[in-house]
């Protein structure tokens, strides 16, 4: 189908404990995510605009007490966890073409 479109998505996600044993130093704050898609289509092509974590939300993606070692590929313990941060708000536009 041909024409404009728009395609938000809101989530959100709760403070919760980011290790096993459930400390209060370990808990991890809530955050709501917002990303939007706007665009035009057409018969052969396709142009839009985006944007991923609109409000900039900082959060903890990923947390694990495990690092790989990227010259030998063993994983080892660490003292302590390893954090993953969110990616930062991203805008960006595309351009599609189909034949």
């Amino acid at each position: 189908a041909s024409g404009f479109y728009t395609n938000w998505t809101v989530s959100y996600a709760g403070e919760a404990f980011s290790d096993v044993e459930n400390l209060a130093v370990d808990e991890a704050d809530s955050y709501t995510l917002v990303n939007a898609r706007v665009g035009f289509r057409g018969k052969w092509f396709e142009i839009y605009a985006f944007g991923t974590n609109l409000l900039d939300e900082e959060y903890i993606s990923e947390q694990n007490t495990f690092a790989a070692d990227l010259e030998t590929g063993a994983v080892n313990a660490v003292p302590g966890p390893v954090f993953n941060i969110s990616d930062p708000r991203i805008i960006g536009a595309g351009l599609l073409f189909e034949y």
